[in-house]
């Protein structure tokens, strides 16, 4: 029994909507030299996947608050701009609060700042909205096409850190799709 893992890291360039995420890692393989066997493991980063999906990408200076009112209000006590309160608005199904630069919102059951929009690896200007596809799919679609074009059966976690309210430090959340890497599904 291996006892032991390696993790590498492999660089892909910048994600625009519409990119094929399987083609994005079997070219990043390719150009590293690194091979798949069976059993790996690829974990990809959640808002890359977003990226990809589309529908995930807001641009601020387009996102014009069809409520401004509320929008300003939040912006206005929480310190934020008002285009990204119109994007926590639209994005969070329950804002219960805020802190300076934050509204702390419920999504999908889930208490998330800013409704898990991210702009931290953004194009400036922009951010990212948790992907419109649940994970699970998402990776069970990248799987599915990088066993068909290699026959490597391997396992794909779409992950995140995620920050939660009233808690310090960052946790890891993952979906992975491994029932087809133990079976000959």
């Amino acid at each position: 029994m291996n006892t032991q893992f390696n993790v590498t890291g492999l660089r892909t360039g910048i994600v625009v909507p519409g990119d094929d995420f399987s083609e994005i890692l079997l070219d990043s393989l390719l150009q590293t030299g690194l091979t798949l066997e069976d059993g790996d493991v690829i974990v990809i980063a959640e808002n890359a996947v977003a990226t990809a999906e589309g529908g995930a990408l807001v641009t601020l200076s387009e996102n014009t608050p069809p409520s401004p009112p509320e929008a300003c209000r939040y912006a206005e006590t929480y310190q934020m701009d008002p285009h990204l309160a119109e994007a926590v608005i639209q994005e969070s199904d329950t804002i219960i609060g805020g802190i300076p630069g934050f509204l702390l919102c419920m999504k999908n059951g889930t208490l998330l700042p800013n409704a898990g929009i991210d702009g931290s690896n953004a194009p400036p200007g922009t951010v990212v909205c948790l992907p419109r596809n649940p994970p699970n799919k998402s990776a069970e679609t990248i799987r599915a096409k990088i066993q068909e074009k290699t026959g490597c059966r391997i396992i794909v976690i779409i992950a995140d850190s995620r920050t939660h309210a009233m808690r310090l430090g960052v946790q890891w959340c993952g979906n992975r799709v491994c029932r087809h890497a133990c079976s000959d599904g």
